[in-house]
């Protein structure tokens, strides 16, 4: 689930932002060893080389950098070639919620 040529939901209220970045950098980090990521969505596998472009577009994002598309619904898209981030303003303010929920989507701000 942290990276597949969609977008990745990032949005629920248990959404710890940072713990992904954190989880990306680590993955990022080892793309070069690997040949191909195989995502839990959508795309069923892509290259690694697209985790360093999710570390740079995640980056820009928390820095406030990256274009984005505010939906009906609240929720905010970053798109980026081939995926995008989708998110809640309140996982960009760092609030979370109950951790214990799971992350299924269904719960949302």
């Amino acid at each position: 689930d942290s990276f597949y040529l969609a977008p990745i939901w990032l949005y629920v209220p248990e959404t710890d932002i940072d713990a992904y970045r954190a989880s990306i950098d680590r993955l990022a980090a080892l793309a070069p060893r690997m040949r191909k990521v195989f995502g839990a969505h959508n795309v069923a596998q892509a290259d690694p080389a697209r985790l360093g472009e999710l570390k740079a577009a995640l980056a820009k994002v928390l820095a406030g950098q990256a274009k984005s598309v505010v939906k009906a619904d609240g929720r905010i898209e970053f798109p980026f070639d081939g995926f995008s981030i989708l998110t809640a303003p309140q996982v960009l303010e760092r609030r979370t919620s109950d951790r214990t929920r799971g992350g299924s989507g269904l719960s949302t701000w």
